[in-house]
């Protein structure tokens, strides 16, 4: 017999010399194409649909990217949170054989600061270095860029790391404004709902960066050497302070 389909599933029966024969069709199960990607807001419903056919009647299930098994044909999430980022799996099987089909899934999460401040006000000191901490969460894993609230170039590093973006200032000099902290997203979007691709912190530097060798030796520019060593005294103690504080760190 040639050019079987679903629609002959039989019984056969084949008869032999040697006795008979007993045959029933199976056909491996097939699943209708559908998108290989999604996105979705965080909060909103995912449907995801697995249509498919074979002989006999395939078993349908979904695979959750925790490893879950959810066995349907249409898969329901009422409410999408990050977690559910990343590759939804729908597996069919009969005794002919499983297929698999992915599709994945992208939870687009808004753009946040872990500090709720959206300004920090920092203390300088004269040539020691500053590390200025940047964190965001959002989905997609956001990306960082820093400015100058003045826009000039200055001598900085930056380190990035899981979530956050570390910007070091080797050198304080001077009187420098502060630094600007960008966090973009592709799909980022804002409270409301609305596109929101960005969101921006400042570091704002508190007056100048007081060099303490300057008070030290500014204090001993005095006819009276009591008043010298009462001012180096105090000054050399405010710069063991600072570096203590800074190597402690």
């Amino acid at each position: 017999f040639f050019n079987f389909s679903i629609a002959d599933p039989g019984p056969y029966t084949c008869q032999t010399p040697e006795g008979q024969i007993n045959a029933a069709l199976v056909v491996k199960p097939r699943i209708s194409p559908f998108p290989f990607g999604k996105i979705v807001k965080a909060g909103d419903q995912l449907q995801l649909r697995c249509e498919s056919n074979g002989y006999p009647e395939p078993t349908t299930v979904w695979v959750l990217p925790n490893g879950k098994v959810r066995r349907h044909k249409v898969l329901n999430l009422n409410a999408t949170f990050p977690r559910h980022n990343g590759t939804f799996r729908c597996k069919a099987n009969n005794t002919a054989g499983e297929v698999t089909q992915d599709i994945n899934v992208l939870i687009k999460d808004g753009l946040r600061f872990l500090q709720q401040q959206t300004e920090e006000r920092i203390d300088l000191a004269h040539g020691v270095q500053t590390v200025l901490d940047c964190s965001a969460t959002g989905n997609p894993a956001p990306s960082y860029e820093w400015f100058t609230l003045d826009r000039a170039s200055r001598e900085m590093a930056v380190i990035p790391e899981q979530n956050t973006s570390l910007l070091v200032v080797t050198k304080v000099t001077g009187s420098p404004p502060g630094y600007r902290c960008v966090v973009s997203s592709k799909y980022a979007f804002g409270s409301q709902g609305d596109a929101q691709p960005s969101i921006s912190r400042n570091f704002i530097f508190q007056g100048p960066a007081t060099d303490p060798m300057r008070i030290l030796n500014e204090g001993c520019i005095m006819d009276d050497c009591s008043g010298c060593s009462s001012a180096h005294s105090s000054a050399f103690g405010l710069f063991l302070s600072v570096l203590l504080f800074y190597l402690a760190a």
